[in-house]
């Protein structure tokens, strides 16, 4: 790698565990409200903590904050190691502002730590994000996007490269909701996420960052707050002969779960999407021994989780890729489906759905795959009774 070995001739790499790095990080990610963390992590010689925590949460969503508040730790721990006699002050490094060689090295440490790109690219978009609030010059990053590029491709010829979500379809959305037991307050808060995620063309972090404020019903449809991505209304849904079916109508299920927590005298500022137990009890309300968030909210990994189990219920089949692996299916995978489904049914450019989606239109990942959607270059999942479909 020759990025690698040029970036190794500026500094010998001070050693610190990533646990140290970290600094307590991972305790963070679930935390109900990232932009509080975030004012003790300013630096009040170049802003203030209250303004710039303000402004954060105002310029960014949820997700960008935790990711903030989990990676910035990191990287200035990173640049300034505990004084152990390895790392002397005199080879610390600046972390606001930070130079295009301590970008380049830092994105070398996590390369050798094993991480992934897709987490080392948050990384830097933390270590960027912190640097705008500051009002700082942003490092040149074109020696670090190398870096991670070569590795990159060196994980791709090593068939051990990142596996791209596959799209879920309106037929195998259908099949999903058909399994999930909506007689249940599981089954009704399952059955909503799937909908909403799907029709609301949502992302991972955005739904369970939701109050159940954010969902309202309208002339039009539902109604859902995307916080900084704006407001988006979710129309009602008509059968191929134009009639309306309310068991799969994203209105209808969306908002069955925000309905039953209302019955339930819920606040508009409690958590939208909770835990909940087998027996139904909700995390918030019921006795709940379970592990929640504050107010029951549930974490973005068992957020996702929940899709999973649904899968498995449905009998839903990963499609094995060319590399022999299984293919992904995760959240991404609805949301990729919902803006598939939507650019077939309603006929909007790619512009307009990335508008409608919240996707930025120089550069998305999630966009890529939907061009080559449109190419019929992705494989959908195969339900198991289809032929070649093997049991889960």
């Amino acid at each position: 790698m020759r990025v690698l070995e040029t970036l190794a001739c500026y500094r010998e790499e001070p050693s610190v565990s990533s646990d140290a790095a970290g600094d307590g990080a991972d305790e963070l990610v679930d935390e109900a409200d990232p932009y509080a963390r975030l004012e003790a992590m300013f630096d009040r010689a170049l802003t203030d903590p209250v303004l710039a925590r303000d402004e954060a949460r105002r310029r960014w969503a949820p997700a960008t904050a935790k990711m903030v508040v989990t990676e910035w730790p990191r990287f200035r721990n990173w640049c300034r190691p505990p004084l152990d006699g390895r790392a002397a002050p005199e080879r610390w490094l600046t972390p606001l502002p930070c130079t295009r060689e301590t970008l380049a090295l830092y994105v070398l440490h996590q390369v050798q730590q094993g991480r992934a790109p897709a987490t080392i690219r948050k990384a830097k978009a933390a270590i960027l994000a912190m640097h705008r609030i500051h009002g700082q010059p942003l490092p040149d990053g074109l020696p670090a996007l190398s870096l991670l590029q070569e590795y990159e491709r060196t994980l791709k010829e090593q068939g051990k490269g990142p596996q791209r979500a596959e799209q879920i379809t309106l037929e195998q959305l259908l099949q999903i909701l058909a399994a999930v037991d909506r007689g249940t307050v599981r089954g009704i808060r399952d059955a909503s996420i799937l909908m909403l995620t799907f029709a609301g063309m949502l992302g991972t972090a955005e739904l369970p960052a939701r109050t159940l404020g954010d969902v309202a019903l309208v002339d039009a449809g539902l109604r859902l707050n995307r916080g900084a991505d704006g407001t988006l209304i979710i129309g009602h849904w008509t059968l191929d002969d134009g009639t309306h079916h309310p068991l799969v109508c994203p209105v209808e299920v969306g908002y069955a779960w925000p309905a039953y927590l209302i019955s339930r005298d819920q606040a508009p500022n409690s958590p939208l999407i909770r835990a909940v137990a087998t027996g139904g009890r909700v995390a918030g309300i019921d006795p709940f021994s379970g592990r929640c968030g504050p107010g029951g909210r549930l974490s973005t990994k068992r957020f996702c989780s929940v899709l999973d189990r649904m899968l498995d219920d449905a009998g839903i089949v990963r499609p094995v890729g060319p590399d022999g692996r299984p293919a992904r299916i995760n959240m991404i995978s609805l949301r990729l489906g919902g803006i598939v489904h939507r650019r077939r049914r309603g006929g909007e450019t790619i512009a307009e759905l990335a508008t409608a989606a919240g996707l930025s239109t120089v550069r998305s990942t999630l966009l890529t795959y939907l061009i080559d959607a449109e190419q019929g270059k992705t494989a959908p999942a195969t339900p198991a009774s289809e032929p070649g479909g093997t049991p889960a």
